[in-house]
């Protein structure tokens, strides 16, 4: 289980009548530790880097949340929310459009506990906790965050302003001058709520649907903040009350925040409805839903264009492969296994241009260096030559036989031949001669 941090939003002078006038730069927050964390005070921003790592409560002014009852014909979570406004519409002074509702437990006597706050408080204080980096877990009046156990009423006193939980999810706040008025009204209105003689339906006049608390307390535990001297007009009070210090203040009083008995748990949440968790969010990404949106519908079709292509080339492959088959089958026809078309056909169309080229590279090899022999010797003209079995037979005449015998010397010259003069003989005035000339290994 995650550590948690409190965090105190302090009050203005006289209570923060002033929507946002509550959320000032400085705040108290205990860290993480249990009882014994130590409690800061200091700029908001400063307890951000405790934050990211805890589980984060923020106490708000208790007096800028009114904590009331009321009976709601229906179970479900979302029609309570809606019908909520309009079920307080009588008890409250503000117009309900401008309040903001959040539901606790059920009682089956008592009816819902409600917590109300101005629409316009709960922006300052998420404003300011967003400006120092802060995201809460739970935003509670301070009023629910006093010890409280069955049977007894507890208390804080501080210089401007008092708090005063009467049950699990019930307080007041009010002015410390006037304590001792606020005790006994309290006390008067939850003898009403306790009695059943006096119960609406009972003969008295009809009360309305909220009330301090659910019954009359058997004791009264006070705490008294640094420097606040115990108030005046306590002791008429038909029940007894325990002054005790609290020089910390409230996050002095916290218990260990364990499941079983942190405060917090028990206590009301603010973070509901528009103020939820899940509708901050949906806040940020409404935003981006057009962008997002479009960013799918742009992936989705540039994937779908691939997938497509992709296909089409697969297709495309199959379709040259079974044409590469058929055409060298075409060309091949004593081919009966064909294991890799284009293979095997590269393979025939290497051996047929190695043929080719060995017979012609011969052949003209020796006609360049006959060509080249007789430029070497005037006189001597071609008369006719025959090319077989990789040797040329040339039948050439000359002026005289010294001439012919350039002719051989050059062939000779040439390199790489064998040259064979098979006869000579006097034609008229002229030499005729066959020469047998051949590449040398072959």
């Amino acid at each position: 289980m995650r550590e948690t941090l409190y965090i105190r939003l302090s009050a203005g002078a006289h209570g923060g009548d002033t929507p946002g006038a509550d959320t000032p730069g400085e705040a108290l927050w205990r860290e993480p530790g249990g009882a014994a964390g130590a409690i800061r005070n200091g700029a908001l921003a400063d307890a951000a880097a405790l934050a990211a790592t805890c589980r984060v409560v923020v106490a708000v002014p208790g007096e800028s949340v009114g904590l009331l009852r009321a009976r709601i014909p229906t179970a479900q979570r979302q029609r309570m929310l809606r019908a909520v406004p309009y079920a307080l519409e009588e008890q409250l002074a503000e117009d309900v459009e401008g309040l903001h509702f959040a539901l606790g437990a059920h009682d089956p006597v008592r009816g819902t506990a409600v917590a109300v706050t101005a629409r316009a408080r709960m922006d300052a204080w998420l404003e300011a906790l967003r400006g120092a980096g802060i995201q809460a877990d739970a935003l509670v009046p301070d009023t629910l965050l006093l010890p409280w156990e069955p049977g007894t009423w507890t208390g804080l006193v501080e210089p401007h302003r008092v708090i005063l939980r009467t049950g699990g999810q019930d307080g007041i706040a009010g002015d410390p001058d006037n304590l001792a008025a606020l005790l006994a009204l309290a006390l008067a209105e939850a003898d009403t709520a306790a009695d059943p003689d006096t119960a609406p339906g009972k003969g008295a006049p009809e009360e309305p649907e909220v009330s301090v608390a659910g019954g009359p307390p058997q004791r009264i535990r006070l705490f008294l903040g640094a420097a606040v001297e115990p108030p005046a007009g306590l002791e008429g009070l038909p029940v007894p009350v325990a002054i005790e210090e609290a020089p910390e203040g409230i996050l002095g009083l916290l218990t260990d925040p364990v499941a079983e008995n942190d405060p917090a748990r028990r206590a009301i949440s603010l973070l509901q409805g528009p103020y939820s968790r899940r509708e901050q969010l949906g806040r940020l990404w409404r935003p981006w839903r057009a962008t997002a949106a479009l960013l799918a519908a742009w992936l989705l079709v540039g994937a779908g264009l691939q997938i497509y292509q992709y296909f089409d080339l697969r297709a495309r492959t199959a379709a040259g492969a079974r044409e590469i088959v058929a055409l060298y089958r075409r060309t091949f026809p004593d081919e009966h296994r064909v294991v890799n078309a284009r293979a095997q056909m590269e393979h025939h169309l290497e051996a047929l241009l190695r043929r080719r080229g060995a017979a012609e590279g011969g052949f003209l090899a020796l006609l360049t260096k006959v060509g080249t022999a007789m430029e070497a010797t005037p006189g001597v003209a071609l008369q006719a030559l025959d090319y077989r079995d990789g040797g040329l037979d040339l039948r050439v005449t000359a002026k005289d036989m010294p001439g012919l015998d350039r002719m051989r010397a050059a062939l000779a010259a040439a390199g790489g031949l064998s040259v064979d003069l098979q006869s000579a003989s006097t034609s008229g005035e002229r030499v005729e001669g066959r020469i047998r000339i051949r590449s040398r290994g072959s």
